[in-house]
């Protein structure tokens, strides 16, 4: 259901360990829906570099680049402001 949702909201992507397994079912998961043009709303505390420590730099970096403008890097609180 997830791979073909027209829109998927994965909220509070947490700080922790993920198994191998874990990891690569969600670089599948965020990539199928990026090449689909599939909505993702990804929402976390996690910055780009701990989104690579506890992915993988290639996993990040698609985050990263389906997010655009939407990236607030730093926000301690949403509220604080939206760059876009």
């Amino acid at each position: 259901m997830a791979m073909t949702a027209p829109g998927l909201v994965i909220d509070d992507l947490r700080e922790r360990e993920y198994t191998p397994y874990e990891k690569k079912q969600f670089y599948r998961l965020i990539k199928h829906r990026s090449l689909r043009g599939l909505l993702t709303i990804i929402t976390t505390q996690l910055t780009f570099n701990d989104l690579k420590t506890r992915f993988d730099p290639d996993t990040a970096s698609l985050i990263r680049a389906q997010s655009g403008d939407w990236f607030c890097p730093g926000l301690d609180d949403m509220r604080e402001g939206v760059r876009r």
